[in-house]
């Protein structure tokens, strides 16, 4: 019965999105069959922007005294953040709030598919499929004071292309070198109590955190700003102007910034809602699902000789657009047509 009450919107939201880039397809000058040349992309939860301004020692960081030596720390990725493709990713970045060096005597990075419950305290029960991606041994790591630090994956992790991920860090420093003050940026302005729970266990040396079989769920502070890159499938990630003080993003006046990471020599049309489907709703001559509800679509373009298409999004000075979440979502036009992961901004003052 259900299926037979949403069967009519869900043909009628297809028809229209498949109208709608037959028309930008055409606007753009491109067709369905384009060829064109691959690269990696990236995505950036919950977006592309550092501010500077927060972090958290606990996932990698350290601390001049012994409080933070050891760490388990997850971190559930809902699956609108990811491309819907099976693909490789190959590495995460993070950004330093404060740079400097950390000395692990042990340091791992851990991924798999999220199991079906929401996060829960027992790390086991939170992940399925679980592939050590990094795994160092007395190894020192320079944060650096601007941009992104990558940690490449010595295994890849197939993503399967669809449902939510869960990434691990497991951390012991190495009590024998000098412990530097260094943080890595957490989400903030907002902070983003609607994502998951990070379930984080931190402890001494010694203390045995690293391998702690529970931890505790954390709502906001420590959810880290995160990079994953991927090895073929396109993109879209966004970024926006920051305030001082208060580092807000996405600001009444201020532009939204959008790249589409795909191919050179492809097209890309960029769609706006307000809502989302939670499991996305695949579209014929598609590959992936389209999360957003009732897509409008709203800019395009070509993606450039290397492999960025950009698109800027003023947000009006209406008092009215506080607080509201827009989610925006591309299509790839090329030698395949494939839709992007979700990304997001919360309107503020």
């Amino acid at each position: 019965m259900n299926h037979a009450r949403r069967s009519g919107p869900l043909r009628e939201r297809a028809a229209c999105t498949v109208i709608a880039l037959a028309i930008a397809a055409s606007l753009l000058g491109t067709s369905m069959t384009h060829r064109s040349v691959g690269a990696q992309s990236h995505v950036a939860i919950p977006l592309d922007t550092l501010h500077g301004l927060q972090g958290h020692t606990g996932p990698l960081g350290s601390v001049p005294s012994n409080a933070f030596d050891e760490a388990r720390t997850q971190f559930r990725i809902p699956a609108r953040y990811l491309p819907p493709a099976s693909d490789d990713i190959l590495s995460i970045e993070v950004g330093a709030q404060l740079p400097g060096w950390v000395h692990y005597r042990s340091l791992d990075v851990i991924v798999g598919h999220a199991a079906s419950p929401p996060p829960r305290s027992r790390f086991a029960s939170n992940l399925v499929d679980a592939t050590v991606v990094v795994s160092l041994r007395t190894k020192s790591i320079n944060y650096g004071p601007s941009g992104w630090t990558r940690l490449l994956f010595t295994t890849a992790f197939r993503y399967r292309g669809y449902g939510d991920i869960v990434v691990e860090i497991q951390k012991v420093l190495d009590p024998s070198q000098v412990r530097n003050a260094v943080s890595h940026q957490t989400v903030y302005a907002p902070k983003r109590a609607d994502l998951p729970p990070t379930v984080a266990s931190v402890g001494m040396t010694g203390s045995g955190a690293a391998g702690a079989t529970r931890g505790t769920l954390q709502a906001t502070g420590t959810r880290l700003m995160m990079r994953l890159r991927f090895r073929n499938s396109p993109s879209l990630v966004i970024e926006g102007a920051q305030a001082t003080p208060t580092r807000d993003t996405f600001r009444l006046g201020t532009n939204a910034l959008f790249s589409v990471h795909a191919r050179r020599g492809d097209q890309f049309v960029l769609f706006v809602d307000n809502a989302i489907e939670p499991a996305g709703v695949p579209i014929p001559g598609i590959n992936g699902v389209m999360y957003l509800r009732r897509p409008l679509p709203w800019l395009g373009g070509p993606v450039d000789s290397v492999g960025v298409g950009r698109a800027t999004l003023w947000i009006p000075p209406l008092p009215l657009l506080v607080g509201v979440p827009f989610v925006f979502q591309s299509v790839r036009l090329g030698t395949t047509n494939d839709f992007t992961n979700v990304v997001d901004a919360i309107v503020a003052p």
